[in-house]
């Protein structure tokens, strides 16, 4: 997070399964796909942040950013993914990269899961943001074996966090694979999620800077309800937003960020994995697979 010729045949009438005289066959019964459920484990999630705080502060563009890429791309692949890079070159020379997932749905649209994976120095990172990346690399595990509606796209951004002292300066990642849409790219989108900074908390957030579309978060909020699961919206005051959830609000996608507050280490050396509490990771998890896996063709934004 940052801070600040073809015959017709007559129509039968018969309930299924009955057998008629002009229909020898049975009529066989319609059955309707049941989709399974998507088990969440938040201890793996917990060890991919754990696994990426121990690459040390991953400054965007720095070796320690690119080794968390690289064991991102190792374990999407590990799932049976293909995976994409996008580069970018930051205004300090540095080159960062989105890492880029897919799975397709029943519907062609689709739904971003998205995380930023660098981090402020002088911070390990473990809640901001590895427990997001954590989130969604198991989500991306277990919805890989999971019936969806929506298409999913899993988006790792680069370069979320400032890189000088001018708070305009950050969101490089996810700005950039925005400005590479088209038209018609963005309508696909039906919404985006940035999970970001869920691993410590009392409090659990649905958050927009309220400049775009709001069927995300209330679609968030929704499916939250119906997982029993204890939820208020908190709006982003941000003037630049304070997660990747912005670019997309400004181009009118809809997007909401998820987020546990209050973290007092966060952006210092105290956020490591011994900091994270697995019960919020769960939650977060747990909250995204039933929203996912719950979500109907109507529900999409």
């Amino acid at each position: 997070m940052t801070a600040l010729g073809s015959e017709t045949a007559p129509s039968r009438l018969a309930a299924p399964g009955v057998q008629t005289a002009a229909d020898p066959d049975p009529i066989p019964e319609v059955q309707q796909p049941v989709r399974q459920p998507c088990s969440f484990d938040e201890t793996a999630a917990y060890d991919h942040a754990a696994a990426l705080a121990g690459l040390g502060t991953r400054v965007a563009g720095t070796t320690a950013e690119h080794r968390a890429f690289d064991y991102i791309t190792t374990q999407l692949r590990c799932f049976g993914y293909s995976v994409t890079m996008q580069s970018f070159v930051l205004p300090n020379g540095r080159t960062s990269h989105n890492v880029i997932a897919e799975k397709t749905g029943a519907e062609p649209r689709f739904i971003v899961l998205g995380a930023h994976v660098d981090t402020k120095y002088p911070s390990p990172g473990a809640n901001d943001n590895g427990s997001g990346v954590g989130t969604v690399l198991e989500l991306a595990r277990a919805l890989s074996m999971t019936e969806t509606i929506p298409s999913l796209r899993f988006v790792f951004f680069g370069a979320e966090e400032m890189i000088d002292s001018n708070p305009a300066h950050h969101h490089y990642g996810s700005t950039h694979y925005v400005a590479t849409l088209s038209e018609a790219q963005k309508a696909a989108i039906s919404g985006m999620v940035s999970v970001d900074m869920v691993g410590y908390g009392t409090d659990y957030h649905a958050r927009t800077m309220l400049l775009g579309p709001q069927s995300m978060s209330t679609l968030a909020m929704t499916a939250a309800a119906r997982e029993g699961i204890e939820i208020t919206f908190l709006k982003d005051t941000g003037v630049y937003g304070w997660s990747d959830h912005e670019p997309f609000e400004r181009s009118g996608i809809p997007a909401v960020w998820l987020e546990w507050r209050e973290d007092p280490l966060y952006h210092t050396r105290g956020d490591k994995a011994v900091h994270l509490n697995k019960g919020s990771i769960k939650t977060t998890g747990d909250h995204l697979a039933g929203l996912i896996v719950g979500m109907t063709p109507a529900e999409m934004p």
